[in-house]
């Protein structure tokens, strides 16, 4: 932990999230400042979006909503409780400081290519067969761009679908694609 370049996220505030009052929205704070690994961040997390002169990064992961801040500041949205806003941002710390720790070898000017749901989409086998889990084909597709779930969890999906699947998403950045 002294090599860290985050030491620890505390909360400030939890409130009622107001997209679901089952939920809970938090504000934390970093022991440090941020902005020195937000185009890191930008550059390693999927779909995320960047700003450099406001000062922020944020993206979508499963419910929640992420938004780091130069200041130091972190936003989660759609939490459960407390204990899972703790853990999220233990979460958070680890990645960061993992982030931190190999940007030497991250590419910050690597652009990656926005892929949409339907654009995966296209490449499942359209059956809404539910044995993912999930509703429709589609659902799958928005719940493989947010990380809710990996291209092998579709038991239809052939190998030369998985592969150009696997592709689309690498082109999207998400690397934790299988």
């Amino acid at each position: 932990m002294d090599d860290d370049f985050v030491k620890l996220i505390e909360i400030r505030a939890a409130e009622m999230c107001t997209a679901d009052p089952d939920r809970i929205r938090i504000e934390a704070v970093a022991t440090s400042p941020l902005k020195e690994i937000l185009p890191f961040v930008a550059a390693v997390v999927p779909r995320s979006s960047f700003s450099e002169g406001l000062g922020f990064v944020t993206w979508k992961e499963e419910r929640m909503t992420y938004a780091v801040y130069a200041s130091g500041n972190v936003t989660i949205t759609q939490l459960r409780d407390r204990e899972d806003a703790l853990e999220k941002l233990e979460a958070l710390r680890r990645r960061l400081n993992d982030i931190w720790a190999r940007r030497e070898g991250i590419d910050v000017h690597a652009r990656k290519r926005y892929v949409g749901p339907l654009e995966v989409y296209k490449l499942l086998p359209k059956t809404n067969c539910r044995k993912c889990g999930l509703q429709t084909c589609l659902a799958f597709a928005s719940g493989l761009l947010s990380g809710a779930g990996k291209p092998k969890d579709c038991p239809g999906l052939g190998e030369d679908g998985m592969a150009a699947l696997n592709s689309l998403l690498k082109e999207a950045g998400i690397r934790e694609a299988i």
